[in-house]
């Protein structure tokens, strides 16, 4: 099942400066996983653009440009 409206996200993260080889900003791991509940405004828009197809288990990548971070 995919991520769908009204429903609670968890994923682990790392958070690089400026790109994947960038400096290591923040790290979410199992122990302490990112939680959420998608599609309520509480992340940034392009954020939850780029979860919106994911399924869980699915791996992913993506960059976020100054514009569409906080």
């Amino acid at each position: 099942m995919g991520i769908k409206k009204n429903k609670v996200v968890a994923l682990t993260y790392v958070l690089k400066y400026d790109d994947a080889s960038g400096e290591t900003i923040e790290v979410a791991d199992n122990r302490d996983p990112l939680s959420f509940l998608f599609g309520n405004g509480g992340m940034l828009p392009k954020f939850e653009k780029n979860l919106s197809s994911l399924k869980a288990g699915d791996h992913f990548e993506f960059t976020l440009s100054k514009d569409d971070a906080y």
